[in-house]
Parts: C-alpha cells; sequence; structure tokens
C-alpha cells in the first residue's frame, strides 16, 4: 500500500513538474529530435493520471477503510452529509454560465464576440470567487466542515484559473 500511495503521489506531481520544464524550455525543442522528445513529454504528462488507479483500487479493496464507511456510530452532522451535491451544484453553475458565454462564439464571430466571451469569463470568476469567500465564512460559522472545504478546494481552483487568465 505505501509503494503504491508513493506512486499516487509521483504521478500526481510528475505532470507539474513536466508542465513547468516545457513552459520554460519550449523554445529548445524546435528541432528533430525536440519536437519528438516535447510529443513524449506530452504524452508521459497524459498517462500519469493513470499511475493512481493502484492506490485506490487497493485502498478500495482493502478491509480497514471498508470498516470505516460502515461503521454507524460516527456522529455527523446531517446537514454536511450532501457535500457532493454541494461541491457538484456550485462547479456546474459556474461552467454553465461560461458554456453560455463560449456558445455565443457559434453564433458570431469578430472581436468585439471575443471581448464579451473573455470579459463574461473573467466576470463569472470574479464574481463566483467573491459569492464563495462569503459562503465559506457562513459555511465556517455553522461548522458544515466538508461543504466549508469543498469551498475552499473550489476557490483555490478559481484563484489558480484567475491567475492563469491574467
Amino acid at each position: 500500500m505505501k509503494n503504491k500511495l508513493k506512486l499516487a503521489i509521483i504521478s500526481t506531481i510528475l505532470p507539474i513538474i513536466i508542465q513547468v520544464f516545457l513552459n520554460n524550455f519550449a523554445s529548445k525543442f524546435d528541432d528533430g529530435f525536440g519536437f519528438g522528445f516535447r510529443d513524449s513529454l506530452y504524452f508521459l504528462m497524459t498517462f500519469c493520471s493513470l499511475g493512481t488507479l493502484p492506490f485506490f483500487i487497493s485502498l478500495y479493496k482493502s478491509k480497514e477503510f471498508n470498516t470505516l464507511f460502515e461503521q454507524k456510530d460516527i456522529i455527523t452532522n446531517s446537514k454536511d452529509e450532501n457535500w457532493i451535491k454541494h461541491i457538484l451544484l456550485r462547479i456546474g453553475i459556474i461552467l454553465i454560465i461560461c458554456l453560455a458565454f463560449l456558445s455565443i462564439s457559434l453564433v458570431s464571430s469578430g472581436m468585439d464576440t471575443a471581448y464579451l466571451i473573455a470579459y463574461g469569463i473573467a466576470a463569472t470568476i470574479g464574481i463566483s470567487f467573491i459569492v464563495l469567500i462569503i459562503e465559506t465564512m457562513l459555511l465556517l460559522r455553522k461548522k458544515l466542515w466538508n461543504k466549508f472545504y469543498c469551498n475552499i478546494a473550489i476557490l483555490g481552483f478559481l484563484f489558480l484559473f484567475g491567475l492563469n487568465i491574467i
């Protein structure tokens, strides 16, 4: 199990390292060998996510993990149990609004439409970031920890996405 956990951690971190490497040294791969090397790195990045599967399969099959989920004695807050719906609803709303802006490009073309799409997606991310910060503070007061952590994760993704837009 420890070796599978190490594999999962490495296969999670390795694409980040490869992407940073490719972003910093992309101009060095201009010859025939460089193109093949760059393509092989992209291929490796694509299949790195499969390295997490052995860990999750062994975790699913382990008896200790299954007994944790079968215990009825753990006291949980009933309001905090539907955190999956919570995270899917927030992500779904943000994606639907962004896809609505992108669907405008199917109807018309031009620079004015491109600006509308870019500013609309940026405004959606900014407004949802502010709303999620307010909701996170309310969840912290109510001590709904699972939903709080979900909001923190969404805020982290929105922050990183916002940094990439700039």
